[in-house]
């Protein structure tokens, strides 16, 4: 499964980071964004 960063604005990000940033902490952001994103809407 590929992972699409994308940033604060929803603009996607070209994956780029999988050479820098280990995939466990994308996956993090990911996740912290979603929860972000969850909490905005409600």
């Amino acid at each position: 499964m590929e992972i699409i960063n994308v940033d604060k604005d929803g603009n996607v990000i070209p994956d780029l980071s999988k050479k820098t940033i280990p995939k466990d902490l994308s996956d993090v952001i990911v996740e912290m964004i979603y929860e972000a994103r969850s909490k905005e809407v409600i």
